[in-house]
């Protein structure tokens, strides 16, 4: 049998990124990519006072979104910067054993860092996205700093790991995988 796909949703965010990245996406998850369509930010995520859009409250209108619609994963991707209630921002959020996720590119261009180059983008926003599935597939965060489940605090420290799960991780994420297909 084969898994089910993860649908990917612009949020704020263009569906060119998500052509882009989709490849090394379904390469590294061993399962495919649909775009779901274009989802509006829920204005109750957005803090004025930070500007940043709260990524939990992301996860909890997307879960409203999957309801009903025979989605079985949802990943919003957007470009606005994203915060959660303990950290000053994050690349991305997911719920553990969940359904949802989202992860946000506005940090990842490498603006800030005056790097740069296309593939270096795609990179890292592939190795955030399948880290926040790896999340969903139950995975939490390795000790392992080459692994794509490795916390990243900073955008180089996404650049230093891999977009591969490390042998613990890809064995767990393989135990989801043969639970997800019975």
């Amino acid at each position: 049998m084969k898994s089910k796909p993860l649908f990917i949703a612009t949020m704020a965010s263009s569906q060119q990124v998500i052509r882009e990245v989709s490849p090394d996406v379904e390469g590294v998850l061993n399962r495919e990519v649909r775009y779901f369509g274009d989802i509006p930010l829920p204005l109750e995520a957005y803090n004025p006072f930070r500007s940043q859009y709260n990524s939990t409250l992301i996860l909890s209108s997307l879960r409203r979104t999957v309801v009903g619609k025979g989605v079985d994963y949802l990943m919003a991707l957007t470009s606005v910067d994203l915060y959660s209630l303990t950290l000053n921002f994050v690349f991305g959020e997911a719920e553990l054993n969940g359904k949802v996720a989202v992860v946000s590119y506005h940090r990842l261009d490498g603006k800030l860092l005056n790097q740069g180059g296309k593939q270096l983008f795609l990179d890292r926003l592939t190795k955030e996205i399948v880290h926040e599935f790896g999340h969903v597939a139950g995975l939490r965060h390795c000790r392992n700093p080459a692994c794509v489940m490795a916390f990243s605090n900073h955008v180089l420290d996404t650049d230093r790991k891999s977009k591969m799960f490390c042998h613990n991780c890809l064995q767990a994420y393989e135990r989801f995988l043969v639970v997800e297909e019975v």
